[in-house]
């Protein structure tokens, strides 16, 4: 493991322990260390939404970024990873670009849509997926072409 690797991983351990994210900027890290452990806990910008659970322990946060959607792994209120969330992706044989994303959160449900254009293409939405939504981050529904919301077998 690089000598970089084991530092990051002692302050994020240190981290755990303090329990606490806001002390992240209080700590007396390099430039460069604080800034990665902040990427850690954010790295999709206005692309990150917060489920609030009703009480019922931490919130739950949802990235969305390159057309890909990621839950958060926490402890102790920490990021300590981002899942991919294979249930809401959607298959393209060609080579293309996320043209377009959008991750929003209404107060119940989480909502994902996003837009993949082929590579070399004119333009348009060829590999989008259609609206996906869940409360907990864990178990999701699609919208199907009738406006109905079917629940997603989980993958393994």
């Amino acid at each position: 493991m690089k000598q970089s690797q084991k530092t990051l991983q002692a302050l994020l351990s240190f981290l755990l322990i303090a329990g606490c994210t806001d002390n992240i900027e209080k700590l007396k890290l390099s430039k460069e260390d604080r800034e990665r452990i902040l990427l850690l806990q954010n790295p999709f910008g206005g692309n990150l939404v917060r489920i609030n659970a009703a009480g019922k322990g931490e919130p739950i946060l949802i990235g969305l970024k390159d057309c890909k959607v990621y839950r958060a792994e926490t402890e102790q209120g920490v990021v300590t990873e981002w899942v991919h969330v294979p249930e809401v992706a959607e298959f393209y044989p060609l080579p293309s670009a996320c043209s377009r994303e959008n991750v929003e959160y209404d107060g119940e449900y989480v909502k994902i849509e996003f837009c993949k254009t082929p590579i070399a293409a004119g333009g348009g939405c060829a590999g989008g997926i259609s609206p996906h939504r869940s409360r907990n981050g864990k178990d999701w529904e699609v919208r199907t072409e009738k406006g109905n919301w079917k629940p997603i077998d989980k993958l393994p």
